[in-house]
């Protein structure tokens, strides 16, 4: 989820600048990581996950004049309400924002992109560019150095 939203954020020039993986050693799988990103101009995203630590699922986008910061950004359960919060100099605003069931307009979009695919090639499009973003995390971290 987190590269996925530096994804939207910030556009399809997304580079790798830096790596890290944690790795269940009896498993062989990836339980937490963190990755550096930097576009073409140099707009920084550190994307972190886990699944060892407590659950939160958090994004915040600060920029020259302020942040934006959303609470339940991915999977709420569907009547969770989301929490935007906007930050500017010493103001502070929160919204609270509606309920929405996201299985359920994932499952709407998925059966809409059956019917009518040649409407929602970008769909597969971004999944590519998403795979590509992963395996060059995958590489940054598994890199020696």
């Amino acid at each position: 989820y987190p590269l996925r939203a530096a994804l939207l954020h910030l556009g399809d020039d997304l580079r790798v600048r830096g790596a890290y993986l944690r790795t269940d050693p009896e498993t062989g799988v990836d339980v937490a990581g963190s990755a550096l990103l930097a576009d073409g101009a140099g707009v920084t995203a550190q994307c972190d996950f886990g699944l060892a630590h407590a659950y939160r699922n958090t994004y915040a986008i600060w920029g020259s004049e302020g942040r934006v910061e959303l609470d339940w950004a991915f999977n709420p359960r569907p009547e969770s309400r989301p929490v935007l919060r906007l930050h500017r100099g010493d103001v502070r605003e929160e919204r609270v924002l509606p309920a929405v069931d996201q299985f359920q307009r994932t499952f709407a979009a998925f059966e809409e992109a059956c019917r009518a695919p040649e409407a929602h090639r970008h769909h597969a499009e971004d999944a590519v560019r998403q795979a590509a973003l992963m395996e060059s995390v995958l590489r940054a971290a598994t890199s020696p150095g």
